[in-house]
């Protein structure tokens, strides 16, 4: 889980509400719903949101964090002109790029099977799949090959 989020405050109590956007509460992040205090002359207030890692490549994805002042608080302070944040969670899980290790594989008759090595590269996070299938050329299926 990560920390960030950094917002300066002014008013002495707040509503703190985070809003799906392509990002799903308890999916991608931790979901807030709360009220917090200023105390007389603190200037700042630092709120954390923890992100949730699942470790599968998928988009950037973004939430929303809204601020709103509690029934009542209207009289005793006043909201500033940002109080809706957006929050970008930026994927860092690549699933890298697979691939043959080489395009062209030479092998003997002799030698009773081929090995053709696949490689991942520029990236290994998440669990991927790859489909597969031989195609005939010159080498026909089950007389030369299985």
């Amino acid at each position: 889980m990560q920390e960030w989020l950094f917002l300066s405050l002014l008013h002495p109590v707040m509503g703190l509400d985070t809003i799906d956007g392509t990002a799903t509460a308890g999916e991608d992040y931790v979901k807030l719903s709360e009220e917090f205090k200023m105390e007389r002359g603190q200037q700042e207030k630092r709120i954390t949101i923890h992100v949730i890692d699942d470790n599968q490549w998928e988009p950037d994805e973004t939430f929303f964090v809204k601020l709103s002042l509690p029934e009542g608080e209207e009289t005793r302070a006043k909201l500033g002109s940002k109080t809706i944040a957006l929050v970008t969670i930026i994927n860092d899980d690549e699933p890298g790029f697979i691939e043959f290790e080489e395009s062209i594989t030479l092998v003997k008759e002799s030698i009773g099977k081929a090995e053709i090595k696949l490689v991942r590269s520029n990236g290994a996070d998440g669990r991927v799949s790859v489909h597969y299938r031989t195609k005939d050329i010159d080498a026909v299926a089950t007389k030369d090959y299985e």
